[in-house]
């Protein structure tokens, strides 16, 4: 699990399964650069648990943080 930017520069998916990473999960590292469309992908064709929103406020923006922590690896 990490954060990173959601942009179209976010690594492919593969690249982590490549790493052993079986379940991947991301929030935001910063919401003013998360393009919705990239976390719609990322959620809707590979099974990522995405935590982000353009624009998200502070509240949200660290409500999303806590989501990420508070999941388990498996």
């Amino acid at each position: 699990m990490r954060a990173s930017h959601v942009t179209t520069e976010t690594r492919k998916p593969d690249d982590h399964a490549q790493g052993g990473w079986r379940e991947i999960a991301l929030c935001a590292s910063n919401p003013l650069s998360t393009q919705d469309d990239v976390a719609a992908h990322l959620v809707r064709d590979h099974d990522i648990k995405v935590f982000a929103v353009k624009g998200e406020d502070t509240e949200r923006y660290y409500e999303h943080i806590r989501a990420v922590m508070s999941l388990r690896p498996s």
